[in-house]
């Protein structure tokens, strides 16, 4: 997924920015899925065990003639494209991703060629699991914060940072491709990774609260958010977090939401959070806040079931859905949303985000956003559907492409691809990867 990073309001040129927010967004998913349910059958692990008790409907996955950099000049040249973008006028470019080809040269200079002679623009990769796409995006806004206040200084009391410039291209004249033994698959301690995640939220919450009593001087509860997003591994898993919330809420006396089945959870009321890793507690905490998960959460889900773990721009996804969700901009001006996102390994952020529409300038600009979320979402029934033995025999072309030695073309073809979507062409020998685009 890509964002517009844009100041949204200023209060003259001697003060500081007012707002700071997203004018634009692009998503892309790959054209080939498999149903979970196939999978289930293929993997013989009985019925039920990836739809219900993961929540998942099916699954997107890329051939072998996909790959980071691809996605990410598919979705920044759509960006660019679809907003009528003059690419000199960006200065700042950020990459958030899990997934390299290269442990040197970042995904960023491949993204280069798409703005012609403008190599002034700040900005590399960022790299933590599935949080990367969140590093980037507060990249993005404390780029905007630090140049605006040298850029419009009166003062002479610049700082520093007014006077970088800097160049980017992308070229090979260093890198280390990820290639021969590497693998495309993690070590994963599953019990381990659930239980950090669940932590994770718990004391991001405790600190994004204590922050809303310090800097507002206001109390937060679930009940004050619209729609609350979190990082999706699987939906399931975004269910039990919901509920932690509430549960945190409950205990603290915030939650007086009528929604809410305060009865089921009277019996763990006394309970310390890192008592409550139970499937005792899940279930009930879960039944109790079910009416808050349907009308906060769950119908923003529908990418997350659809496409699977989406690693970085899975919390967005659900952003996406619910603009996809919500065409009339004026019924969401001045509401708020909160996200939880996670990366294993581990590093979390919990922050909120506030729709401010109240003039037709940001008004035109969440239009466009709706209309970025309406072509995702036909797109998302647009894609073919492939069978388990299909989408192992593409796992296996991944696998032969990435440990290949010396020049090696994908196996899989263009034409399979969205419109406009950038593929891998080929790997020359000295491990230099191409690309081309499906015309549009």
């Amino acid at each position: 997924m890509a964002d517009i990073i844009q100041i949204g309001a200023i209060n003259g040129t001697d003060k500081p920015v007012s707002d700071v927010g997203i004018l634009g967004l692009e998503f892309y998913f790959p054209k080939s899925y498999v149903c979970q349910s196939d999978l289930e059958l293929f993997d013989e692990v009985g019925p039920g065990k990836y739809t219900i008790g993961l929540g998942q409907s099916e699954m997107a996955f890329c051939k072998d003639n996909e790959d980071v950099c691809s996605m990410a000049l598919t979705v920044t040249s759509a960006l660019l494209k679809n907003y009528k973008i003059n690419p000199n006028s960006i200065g700042f470019l950020e990459v958030g991703t899990e997934t390299l080809v290269d442990k040197s040269k970042s995904v960023k200079t491949v993204l280069m060629d798409l703005f012609c002679e403008n190599c002034d623009i700040e900005g590399a990769d960022s790299k933590n699991a599935c949080f990367g796409g969140t590093q980037a995006l507060f990249h993005a806004v404390d780029w905007i914060y630090a140049n605006f206040d040298t850029e419009s200084s009166t003062t002479g009391n610049c700082r520093l940072l007014g006077y970088f410039r800097c160049y980017a291209k992308h070229v090979y004249d260093f890198y280390k491709p990820v290639a021969g033994p590497s693998t495309e698959y993690p070590s994963v301690n599953g019990q381990k990774s659930l239980e950090l995640y669940l932590t994770a939220l718990d004391v991001t919450y405790a600190l994004y609260q204590n922050k809303c009593q310090k800097l507002m001087g206001e109390e937060r509860s679930v009940a004050d958010f619209l729609a609350i997003f979190f990082h999706s591994p699987f939906t399931k898993l975004v269910h039990k977090a919901f509920a932690r919330l509430t549960f945190t809420d409950f205990q603290q006396n915030k939650l007086l939401h009528t929604l809410l089945k305060t009865a089921d959870l009277e019996h763990f009321k006394d309970c310390k959070l890192d008592e409550t890793f139970s499937r005792e507690f899940s279930t009930a905490t879960v039944k109790a806040s079910q009416p808050l998960i349907e009308e906060k959460l769950d119908r923003y889900l529908e990418f997350n079931r659809k496409l699977g773990n989406m690693y970085t721009p899975s919390v967005y996804a659900q952003l996406i859905n619910f603009i996809q969700n919500h065409p009339k901009s004026e019924e969401l001006d001045s509401q708020n949303i909160l996200l939880f996102s996670y990366g294993s390994g581990c590093i979390a952020s919990m922050f909120s985000l506030r729709f401010n529409i109240s003039i037709q300038s940001r008004r035109s600009a969440y239009s466009e956003m709706h209309n970025a979320a309406n072509r995702a979402y036909t797109r998302l029934g647009e894609r073919n559907k492939q069978t388990a033995e299909e989408f192992t025999a593409a796992l296996k072309t991944r696998e032969e492409l990435i440990s290949a030695t010396g020049a090696v073309v994908p196996s899989s073809a263009a034409d399979d691809l969205f419109p406009g979507t950038y593929y891998l062409t080929h790997i020359d020998a000295l491990s230099r990867r191409y690309y081309d685009q499906v015309n549009s």
